[in-house]
């Protein structure tokens, strides 16, 4: 659903695709399994602090891309 119409047709290589991270305020029963069955990479809900971003961040990141890593926040 929403990672087809994202990536329809732009023939991204996997390593090169976006990251959809759902933040939401909801934190209902069944939100976070709704938000990956539409594609999303990961869930969060608010308030989110620094820690929590981060290790959403650090699972749906491949950091083996030479990608820079921020660590003074």
């Amino acid at each position: 659903m929403i990672r087809r119409a994202t990536h329809r047709g732009t023939g991204q290589a996997a390593a090169d695709r976006h990251h959809l991270v759902a933040l939401t305020a909801s934190a209902i029963k069944g939100d976070e399994d709704d938000c990956l069955a539409a594609g999303m990479d990961a869930y969060i809900t608010k308030p989110v602090t620094v820690a929590a971003l981060g290790a959403v961040l650090d699972r749906v990141i491949d950091r083996t891309h030479g990608l820079p890593v921020v660590t003074d926040v």
